[in-house]
């Protein structure tokens, strides 16, 4: 009887507390309730309608994404934040643009986003979306900048906006009406990639607010390219003024921002139809490799010792070769940028020489630098290229002194650039191998109206070892007659580097050549010592053939790589070598350049991937056996 007395005891206190409970809860007054979404429904959407309402009131599909809500979805690009908007599918595959972007409902029907238009602030990024590999998502970046995002499907977008049937999506930037702002850094944890993003904005009178902000990165990215692909950034700015009906908003954007952009990549399937086997070719990983490289706008070629190659004689056998000879090396200050401006292939080829702003080329002759400075007369007749700063001069001599970001390179073609550059015929390049055309045309105009000069035993015994004809050229300039020679025209001359002739419109370089030497006595030296490089160039080349033929008993000599596009070069090689009994190959189609090159990197994949395909290959065609490729 105990036992069961104080079970109903029990029973009892539970029910006494259940009781309580219930009549505390009736007894509450302040009720706590979400009103987040109430609110978000009370937005007033201004994206693709003619008169702005609540999103609750709007009879079109409407989505609006705060800074949280893309925050907490980590995009790695603009298209993916695009993923968190219903109705919306984003193919971000290929980094941080050129995506592929559909509505529900519509096709993609092509590339990018051809039925979606992306706006900023109400201004279209893009009149059309579906440009082959410019698509809108590729100017647009995400940043502290932008106070929310609205997407609207179907219904007026198509009205109001053009090319968009199936929705627009608008990037609403902040205004500074709230005052404050942020800088925030982030940075990969498993890649390279370092980010820092800064806005700020407030009120600045009555009615007037202003905002400003932007972000800079710089890494490699999600995939190993083994340099800075991702490197830039973008800045924005508005002012807003306030009036009682209305408001007007002047807005400014500068984006300079490069990415890496991942293509398909390569693939090795063997095993059958029915049953393949996916892995990664030779060399390559397919997951985390990428087909991008620092050298992807230029013609070099990495040697086995990791070197950059170029003007080389090689000897070939099937997919083999051996290098029995090259150029002299050139420094590259600042590395690929070298290439684009042929002032500092100038600088490299000075520095090979010995000569530094202290070491006179004659008795008479200026100093290294001040020749620098004196070929500026060559753009007078153009006026298309500006002075070089003396502390870009300073800068690069001392780059090249510690051997600072200066690879060498054996190239034909940086050779051309550093002897454009010496004469003054070109300084920058914004088109390839400009400084290499401008040579050939100068040469081209003398040969025309002089029989091509004669080498002296000295340049002859040279052979490849380009330093002796460097002198010669230089020699060309300084000898030039005028009153330059003198001290005072060459103080005059050096500060030629940082003046302009302020007379003149296109800012051309002024000095003592412009002011004392005739030009037409300045071109025909150009030309002349053009000429000279030409013919000194392919002499070299073709003795050094010659030589090699006849100690490896070999008969064919081929002449590939894009320096052999150049008449003169090519032309006079040809005559020097059958005179020597030998047969010179050319490309049939004239790919001396790239085109040549990938067919010879798809054979030695050949031959690498089937070495028994290959013996067969070899055996049928004995003439790419045992050769010289120049």
């Amino acid at each position: 009887m105990k036992k069961n007395h104080s079970s109903f005891k029990k029973i009892g206190l539970i029910i006494a507390l259940l009781l309580f409970n219930l009549g505390f809860s009736q007894n509450e007054t302040n009720p706590v309730v979400d009103t987040t979404k109430t609110t978000k429904l009370e937005d007033i959407v201004i994206t693709g309608v003619a008169n702005p309402k609540a999103k609750i009131k709007s009879s079109v599909s409407i989505t609006t994404l705060d800074v949280k809500q893309v925050e907490q979805s980590a995009p790695r690009s603009t298209a993916e934040i695009f993923r968190s908007i219903p109705g919306i599918r984003s193919e971000s595959s290929g980094g941080e643009g050129n995506s592929n972007i559909s509505v529900r409902g519509v096709p993609i029907s092509s590339g990018g986003s051809k039925y979606l238009q992306i706006q900023e602030d109400g201004l279209p990024v893009l009149l059309f979306g579906d440009i082959a590999f410019a698509t809108a998502d590729i100017f647009t970046r995400f940043d502290g900048n932008t106070a929310k995002i609205e997407a609207i499907r179907g219904g007026s977008a198509s009205t109001l906006s053009s090319n968009s049937p199936g929705g627009i999506i608008n990037f609403i930037s902040k205004t500074g009406k709230t005052e404050g702002g942020m800088i925030r850094t982030s940075f990969g944890l498993d890649y390279n990639n370092f980010r820092t993003d800064v806005d700020y904005g407030t009120k600045i009178g009555e009615g007037l607010y202003f905002h400003a902000g932007g972000f800079y990165r710089a890494g490699e990215g999600v995939r190993k390219t083994g340099s800075t692909s991702n490197n830039g950034g973008q800045v924005k700015f508005n002012l807003t003024k306030e009036f009682e009906n209305g408001k007007i908003t002047v807005y400014a954007k500068f984006l300079n921002d490069r990415a890496a952009a991942y293509m398909p990549m390569p693939v090795k399937v063997t095993g059958t139809n029915s049953n393949p086997t996916w892995g990664s070719v030779s060399g390559f990983d397919a997951t985390t490799g990428a087909l991008q490289s620092i050298y992807l706008n230029h013609n070099v070629g990495l040697g086995p010792d990791g070197g950059l190659w170029g003007g080389e004689l090689l000897r070939v056998d099937g997919a083999t070769c051996e290098r029995i000879g090259h150029l002299k090396p050139l420094a590259l200050p600042g590395g690929d940028r070298a290439a684009r401006e042929p002032w500092r292939m100038a600088a490299a080829a000075l520095h090979r020489l010995g000569l530094s702003s202290s070491t006179p080329l004659g008795a008479d002759a200026p100093s290294a630098n001040t020749l620098l400075s004196l070929t500026a007369c060559a753009h007078i007749r153009a006026g298309t290229l500006a002075p070089i700063p003396a502390t870009s001069l300073k800068a690069i001599a001392s780059m090249l002194a510690r051997g600072l970001n200066c690879p060498s390179t054996t190239s034909a073609g940086r050779w051309f650039d550093a002897v454009a550059g010496l004469l003054g015929v070109c300084w920058w390049q914004t088109e390839e191998a400009q400084a290499a055309i401008a040579l050939e045309q100068l040469a081209a105009q003398w040969l025309s109206e002089n029989a091509a000069p004669v080498l002296d035993a000295e340049l002859v015994a040279a052979g490849l070892n380009l330093d002796v004809l460097l002198r010669r050229l230089l020699s060309f300039m300084a000898d030039v007659p005028g009153p330059a020679n003198s001290s005072a025209a060459t103080h005059e001359a050096s500060q030629c580097a940082t003046r302009t002739d302020t007379t003149d419109q296109a800012a051309r370089p002024v000095g003592v050549f412009a002011a004392c030497r005739p030009e037409a006595l300045v071109l025909a030296a150009q030309s002349e010592a053009s000429a000279l490089f030409h013919v000194a160039l392919a002499d070299a080349l073709a003795q050094a053939a010659i030589q090699a033929a006849q100690q490896h008993q070999i008969s064919a000599i081929a002449l590939s790589g894009g320096c052999f596009f150049n008449r003169i070069l090519r032309g006079r090689m040809q005559d020097t070598l059958t005179q020597a009994g030998l047969t010179a190959h050319l490309p049939t189609d004239r790919a001396f350049g790239d085109a040549g090159l990938a067919l010879g990197q798809a054979w030695v994949a050949a031959h690498s991937l089937q070495p028994t395909r290959a013996q067969q290959i070899n055996t049928q065609q004995a003439t790419t056996r045992n050769s010289l490729c120049v």
